[in-house]
């Protein structure tokens, strides 16, 4: 319940950054993929196709953040063709789709199910003292 509220309030501060600051974050934000590349380069590419369908989620939601706002409230910047009040329903319902898109698409990597095997015995070993 706290995850999707602090995704959807996460997603309000994005767009209270105002526009055009919420172009210039993404593209800051997009600084970093030489470095993934690099890293990628590096390990011939290893899962960058299972990495990449993972991650499309947020590839798009940095778009639509973008989009809405540029055409958000006026005063936030934007063309205010979604007016004010009604971009932050808005931005609350796309957040929910692109929360739940994002926990689908995600995958249990090798350290993902190792630190649950070691939370487990941690757990069984509390229980057992």
């Amino acid at each position: 319940m706290i995850a999707p509220i602090a995704f959807i309030c996460s997603s309000w501060i994005y767009y209270w950054a105002t526009w055009p600051l919420t172009g210039k974050v993404t593209f800051i934000i997009l600084i970093g993929l030489p470095i993934y590349f690099y890293y990628q380069f590096k390990y011939h590419f290893e899962g960058f196709k299972k990495d990449l369908k993972a991650g499309l989620w947020l590839i798009a939601y940095l778009g639509y953040m973008i989009v809405i706002s540029y055409i958000g409230s006026s005063k936030f910047g934007g063309l205010n063709i979604i007016p004010f009040g009604w971009d932050f329903i808005v931005i609350a319902l796309s957040s929910l789709i692109f929360y739940y898109w994002g926990i689908k698409s995600g995958w249990k990597t090798e350290s993902l199910k190792n630190a649950g095997k070691t939370h487990s015995d941690a757990s069984q070993s509390q229980s057992e003292a």
